[in-house]
């Protein structure tokens, strides 16, 4: 993940287009097509040239940033059994299976219930909340083939959430009931910025 600093790129702004500023009996200079004039003052002042640079820096800045998107976010995919590296920790799903019934849960009619098992490490250095409906489960192409595993009735399938420390896996089943006609399941895990727009995306596709 790319990181901007103000002070830093405007340094390098400054050498690059060749920011300087003039004291008096000097003419002005154009940079980047602005004239650092004003009326019919000869020259800007100091403060004022520095408040003009640092205006077009962060007009720069802001440019770069939406037109290289810090790099730009990527998609990964996988499959069963193959181990997906996020930013925070790595996680692997088994191969799916269908199987007939599960402790008491209800399978609605023309669906078939579908299990896969599903382990999470934690790479990073602190420790964080995992989330069972972060990773959502898709099979198909139409708006609502889509959703997330039942709730935990035992102790293997994956909890609602579970804290993780540093170096610790978390492991569990995931069961969803999906159409009959259904081939392959997708599990699917976004991760976002801090300011709620999409990064990176990881699919594990599993045949049915």
């Amino acid at each position: 993940m790319c990181i901007f600093t103000a002070n830093k790129m405007c340094a390098t702004l400054e050498k690059n287009l060749n920011l300087v500023y003039y004291y008096r009996n000097y003419r002005s200079k154009m940079c980047a097509g602005i004239d650092f004039t004003s009326g019919d003052t000869g020259i800007l002042s100091k403060k004022v040239f520095k408040f003009n640079k640092t205006l077009l820096c962060v007009l720069i800045l802001a440019a770069a940033l939406l037109l290289a998107g810090c790099g730009g976010a990527k998609s990964t995919r996988a499959k069963a059994d193959e181990t997906v590296h996020t930013a925070l920790f790595d996680f692997t799903c088994g191969q799916a299976e269908v199987i007939d019934s599960y402790n008491g849960i209800d399978i609605p009619e023309g669906d078939k219930l579908v299990q896969f098992h599903i382990s999470v490490t934690n790479t990073s250095d602190s420790g964080f909340l995992i989330f069972k409906d972060d990773f959502q489960l898709q099979w198909g192409d139409g708006d609502s083939d889509f959703g997330v595993g039942f709730d935990a009735v035992d102790d293997d399938m994956l909890p609602e959430v579970t804290g993780v420390s540093p170096g610790s896996t978390l492991e569990g089943n995931i069961l969803v009931a999906v159409p009959q006609d259904t081939t392959t399941l997708t599990v699917a895990y976004q991760e976002t910025y801090e300011d709620g727009s999409d990064a990176d995306a990881y699919f594990v596709d599993l045949s049915l």
